[in-house]
């Protein structure tokens, strides 16, 4: 049979999730050096698709498949490189992939780069030292670095660097924002909320919570329950209060519970409530003493990692 024919019924082994067959097929194909057969052996054997993953394996294969040439190989050579902490092994893999013009491993390059400066930066910003996380800052703001646009709004905001400057760090928090991360819809909710400006708010909250961001499902069904920012729905809020309550969210079920107090018609009934309440903050109270729920810094979740 041909190559292209083998590769076909690999595909749709693969397709099936029968990952053994497909190995027997990709084996005998990788032997007759097929660059897919190379790439999704890897991918196999990183992923642990037939079991435990192994990484040494998955490196071969990637890497026999990128010597062959193929772009692709080069780019999931690269991402397992990053992913395993090498960047400069990783950027020579997207260079070879970028050179054989593949649009995927150019746009990783941009990536890693500016997954580098964010290094560099975070580390003033944890040592407290923010003239100089500033400095480094504000080159990765102009190529929309999500991470810069977020550190910079924190940093005008809380006028560590200097005078408070509100209008600065709003428009650096709306930058990255327009981006459509939800963490930084919600972070740009956060700073809305505190400078009163409740409307655009919970428009934030929402677009956060409609990409299933559970922060910001507890807050628009607050904000919904309660009229802010816009007319109160409390059928509506109490949906998204119980989206994030399913999800363990503590501030939502203590919303819902208050709502039940507030509809409790007898004194047992209102009393039952208060008893639910009361386990919720000692639970609460056990996830703070065990150090959940930590403050860190709001800037730091929006620092980028290496593709998952």
């Amino acid at each position: 049979m041909s190559l292209q024919s083998d590769e076909f019924r690999a595909g749709q082994a693969i397709k099936a999730g029968d990952y053994d067959q497909a190995v027997r097929l990709l084996r005998s194909l990788a032997e007759r050096d097929s660059a897919y057969a190379l790439v999704t052996l890897g991918w196999i054997y990183e992923t642990g698709a037939t079991g435990a993953s192994d990484k040494q394996a998955a490196r071969s294969f990637y890497e026999h498949a990128s010597a062959q040439g193929d772009a692709t190989a080069c780019l999931y050579l690269g991402r397992f490189l990053w992913r395993e902490g090498q960047e400069v092994e990783a950027r020579k893999a997207f260079e070879r992939g970028a050179q054989l013009h593949n649009e995927e491993c150019r746009s990783e390059l941009v990536r890693l780069t500016d997954w580098a400066d964010e290094k560099a930066a975070e580390r003033p910003m944890e040592e407290g030292n923010y003239e100089e996380a500033a400095r480094l800052l504000r080159p990765l703001a102009e190529r929309n670095s999500r991470f810069a646009l977020r550190c910079l709004g924190f940093l005008c905001e809380t006028g560590v660097t200097g005078a408070p400057d509100m209008e600065a760090a709003r428009s650096y928090y709306e930058l990255a924002a327009s981006q459509g991360c939800a963490e930084d819809y919600h972070e740009l909710g956060r700073f809305l909320t505190a400078v009163g400006d409740e409307v655009h708010a919970r428009a934030a909250y929402e677009a956060a919570a409609r990409l299933d961001y559970v922060p910001s499902m507890s807050e628009l069904g607050r904000m919904m329950v309660e009229g802010f920012g816009g007319p109160a729905d409390e059928a509506v809020g109490r949906v998204w209060l119980e989206k994030a309550a399913a999800q363990g969210h503590t501030f939502a079920r203590r919303t819902l519970l208050a709502l039940q107090e507030s509809d409790a018609r007898t004194l047992l009934q209102k009393l039952s409530v208060k008893i639910k309440i009361a386990r919720l903050a000692f639970a609460g109270a056990r996830v703070l003493a065990r150090g959940g729920d930590s403050d860190q810094p709001r800037w730091l979740s929006s620092s980028v990692g290496p593709p998952s």
